[in-house]
């Protein structure tokens, strides 16, 4: 059961290094069961894009009532972009 962010933090430390852009989703129930996890991933170093629904179909499937999304900054850089 998840109760911290910083359990968020640890499930998702491996994406944290990586050289390309990374989105993860975690999906869980009304107590903070985990019941699934989706990976996105972007070729590039400095670009993901999606759609709203490749995130939140998922969530309606596994009838998750809460999400949780993180995602890396291959270039270091921590400041958002302007686009």
């Amino acid at each position: 059961i998840i109760k911290t962010p910083y359990q968020i933090y640890t499930l998702s430390t491996y994406i944290h290094h990586l050289k390309s852009e990374k989105l993860m989703v975690f999906y869980l129930n009304r107590q903070g069961k985990l019941l699934k996890t989706k990976l996105f991933s972007s070729q590039t170093s400095s670009n993901l894009k999606l759609s709203p629904l490749i995130i939140f179909i998922p969530a309606l499937f596994a009838k998750a009532k809460n999400i949780v999304i993180c995602h890396n900054h291959p270039s270091g850089n921590h400041y958002p972009s302007p686009t």
